[in-house]
C-alpha cells in the first residue's frame, strides 16, 4: 500500500484549506445530510445527480495532481490513495481493491452521510451515496488518465434503506 502524502496548503487570512491545489471545504453531518435532503427533494431535476457528476468533477481534477505528484504508482496503489483519502477526509471507509480499469464492483460498509442520514431522518427507500458514486468515479477516470464521464458508477444497495452495507457497480 502506498502512504498518502498530500501536499495540504492553509491560508490563514482567506481561511481556505488547499490539497493538492485544489480548494476544499469541510462540512458536518448536519449540514451535509440537509444539502443531501434539499437535493433529493427537488422534483423538476435530479438534485443528487447534479451532486454526483460535481464530486466527480472535482475529485477528478484533485486526483489527477494528486496521482501525478505520487509518480508512476500502480493503479491498485491509485485505488489505495483513494481509499485513504475518502477515510482521511471522514467520509467513511472504501473497498475498491477489487476494482479493474474496465470497472468491477466495491463496498462501504461505513459512511458519515448514512450515519447522518440515519440519526436524523432515519430510513429512506431510494439509495442515497452519490457523493461516493461521483468521487470513485472521478478517481478511476484520473487514475485511468480518461476524462470524467467514463466510468458509470451505480449503487446497489444502501445502508440507508436498510442493507448491511453500501455496494456499488462500476463500468465504462
Amino acid at each position: 500500500m502506498v502512504k498518502l502524502e498530500l501536499k495540504v496548503d492553509f491560508d490563514p487570512v482567506k481561511r481556505h484549506v488547499n490539497i493538492s491545489g485544489i480548494m476544499m471545504a469541510f462540512h458536518c453531518h448536519h449540514y451535509n445530510t440537509n444539502l443531501f435532503q434539499t437535493l433529493a427533494d427537488i422534483e423538476y431535476v435530479d438534485g443528487l445527480e447534479i451532486l454526483r457528476k460535481a464530486t466527480e468533477n472535482v475529485v477528478h481534477a484533485q486526483f489527477t495532481q494528486i496521482y501525478k505528484d505520487q509518480g508512476g504508482i500502480s493503479f491498485a496503489d491509485k485505488m489505495s490513495l483513494g481509499e485513504q483519502l475518502y477515510k482521511a477526509f471522514g467520509f467513511g471507509i472504501l473497498s475498491l481493491g477489487d476494482l479493474k480499469e474496465d470497472g468491477g464492483s466495491f463496498s462501504s460498509p461505513s459512511s458519515h452521510l448514512v450515519k447522518g442520514w440515519l440519526s436524523k431522518f432515519g430510513k429512506r427507500k431510494e439509495t442515497l451515496c452519490s457523493y461516493t458514486c461521483g468521487f470513485v468515479a472521478g478517481i478511476m477516470a484520473a487514475a485511468t488518465g480518461n476524462p470524467t464521464g467514463t466510468y458509470k458508477v451505480k449503487e446497489t444497495q444502501c445502508m440507508v434503506t436498510g442493507a448491511s452495507g453500501c455496494q456499488f457497480e462500476v463500468s465504462k
